[in-house]
């Protein structure tokens, strides 16, 4: 269990980095007669331009990175176990860089659309909705709907963690099967079928975050006018990510949760001896000898 203890450590250390930048942005934002309104909920933070309106493309960015802590054990997993890969260090830092880097690179464009809404024909739009009325709008940006940036910003975050989503359920598919062929015993298949079942239960939330990130879409580019406020309680469970994603990882893993107990009990971390790693190691052994006995057999 110790080659999960990186992969465990960065996840959590990404985890908390994501849950400050998402608290100290506190992303508000609407839409209304074709234009995207967005600003920042703390009063206290008031960046110059031109970071002024990066607050919703920052956010965006967060939460997917957020989003891609299970796949990102999920690759871990199938690399480390199923293709027997002996994984660097650093790598899964690197996949949080790509992933990264790719979400930046996307909403580039989206956030060079956006512009301040004091003093232009855009505020009035805003301050007609009733959720608005009493709040200080003079700190908004805004930027057109149906245009390439947030066409193009919002089509590679449905396309992104769909496919994170489907890299969980299929290395867990590979990693079931895996472990099965290490061993027919009945206690063992036992075992791996429950481990499977963790897994699977590990993909709930992210295929959840998914399906609600692609209906927010719908909704935006849907929605002409209404009262306002709608969206703030879509965004709701994105701040959660960063909570739920550790805690999924824990609860749904026991082996993940014995390293984390060693870890605050400052215990040495122990390998069980059915480990899955363990198990592939000796049975791939087991394959080389029984080659090599018949190859014996047949010189012979």
């Amino acid at each position: 269990m110790r080659l999960f203890c990186t992969i465990l450590i960065q996840t959590c250390i990404i985890d908390i980095l994501n849950a400050i930048l998402t608290t100290t942005m506190n992303l508000q934002f609407d839409v209304t007669d074709g234009y995207i309104f967005m600003t920042t909920g703390n009063d206290w933070l008031n960046l110059p331009q031109p970071w002024q309106c990066s607050y919703l493309v920052l956010a965006a960015v967060v939460c997917n990175v957020s989003f891609w802590s299970l796949p990102i054990q999920a690759i871990y997993r199938y690399l480390t176990v199923v293709r027997d890969v002996k994984v660097k260090v650093y790598f899964p830092m690197l996949l949080y860089l790509t992933t990264f880097v790719f979400a930046m690179a996307a909403g580039a464009r989206y956030y060079l659309d956006f512009e301040p809404i004091k003093g232009t024909f855009m505020q009035p739009l805003i301050n007609k909705m009733p959720f608005w009325v009493n709040h200080d709008t003079n700190k908004f940006c805004a930027a057109k709907l149906l245009a390439f940036g947030p066409l193009f910003f919002c089509g590679y975050l449905v396309v992104s963690q769909l496919f994170g989503f489907v890299v969980m359920v299929w290395t867990t598919v590979r990693f079931h099967k895996t472990l099965n062929s290490t061993s027919n015993h009945a206690k063992s298949l036992k075992m791996h079928n429950q481990i499977t079942r963790q897994l699977y239960a590990q993909t709930v939330f992210p295929g959840l975050i998914a399906v609600l990130l692609f209906g927010m879409f719908a909704v935006a580019f849907t929605t002409s006018n209404y009262s306002g406020g709608l969206f703030m309680y879509l965004v709701l469970p994105y701040p959660w990510v960063n909570v739920i994603n550790p805690l999924l990882t824990l609860f749904c893993i026991h082996q993940y949760r014995r390293v984390v107990t060693s870890m605050f009990c400052r215990r040495s971390i122990q390998v069980s001896n059915i480990a899955s790693t363990s198990s592939l190691t000796k049975s791939k052994q087991y394959q080389q000898q029984k080659v090599t006995t018949v190859e014996s057999v047949q010189q012979l």
